[in-house]
């Protein structure tokens, strides 16, 4: 069966038509976008997915290292490959801080709270289909001057803790296109939530940013700051653009993050 996404609904509602047409399989043909919306019509049905991978990162399945941008080649591993067990986040979103959140929205990759979400929002796309992933980079470049975000950050039951960050990134996985370890602690499978809190601190900071992102430091510094948690509460100061897994969701004041383990399976 063959079941096409449209704008308004980008994959969620044809899955939950898959599985009531009595699919045993999923297999989102798309990038990591399509993913999650197909991931959270499956959730809770067992029915796992198999991914066909055709956009920009593919990033799920980089860190699952399974064939990405080659139809054939993810074909054959989702008819022929094992199921496996991967931990999917559960997100909700406070648009105007009032404390009304949202329905949740569902991540398979990473969501990022400030000016990485600002970047892929604004990455054009045309520049998208000429450089491919290199057009995030490319546009990020215009970003290099910015202001940090006043926000308040909560790990499980800590203390919250009044910071200022360019962004916050939360995710199960960890690895960016071209190779870069983002978060090199994450797994996909592991029950929990790496975070990342970058405070670049202008130009003249990105430096200590890079460094420690492409040495693959699992350590803390105050430019890049790593944690692990089960459930992360992101409240900012101001309107900041939210991102998951490469959707732009527009802007918030209050998100939170909490990983359900094993909650879906992916076969490959």
């Amino acid at each position: 069966m063959w079941f096409e996404t449209t704008a308004k609904d980008t994959g969620r509602g044809q899955t939950i038509q898959a599985i009531e047409h009595g699919a045993d399989l999923v297999c989102p043909y798309g990038g990591d976008g399509t993913v999650r919306a197909v991931a959270s019509g499956a959730l809770g049905s067992g029915v796992p997915l198999g991914l066909l991978s055709a956009g920009t990162g593919n990033l799920l399945a980089r860190n699952m290292k399974l064939p990405h941008r080659r139809f054939q080649d993810g074909l054959v591993a989702a008819l022929t490959g094992t199921p496996r067990p991967i931990d999917v986040m559960r997100i909700t979103i406070d648009r105007d801080g009032s404390g009304g959140w949202s329905e949740p929205e569902y991540g398979l990759v990473m969501a990022g709270f400030g000016l990485d979400a600002d970047i892929l929002g604004g990455t054009p796309e045309a520049l998208k289909a000429r450089l491919s992933w290199l057009a995030y980079p490319v546009n990020g470049l215009r970003h290099i001057r910015h202001n940090h975000i006043p926000m308040t950050v909560t790990f499980d039951a800590d203390q919250p803790v009044d910071t200022e960050v360019t962004t916050v990134i939360v995710g199960s996985c960890g690895l960016l296109t071209g190779g870069v370890q983002l978060m090199p602690g994450a797994r996909f499978d592991d029950g929990e939530l790496d975070a990342v809190i970058i405070r670049a601190g202008g130009a003249l900071g990105w430096p200590k940013v890079v460094t420690s992102i492409l040495s693959r430091s699992k350590r803390s510094t105050h430019a890049v700051e790593r944690r692990v948690a089960e459930a992360v509460d992101l409240r900012a100061g101001t309107p900041t653009p939210i991102e998951i897994d490469g959707d732009h969701l527009g802007s918030a004041i209050g998100v939170r993050l909490e990983v359900l383990p094993s909650a879906l399976s992916v076969r490959g």
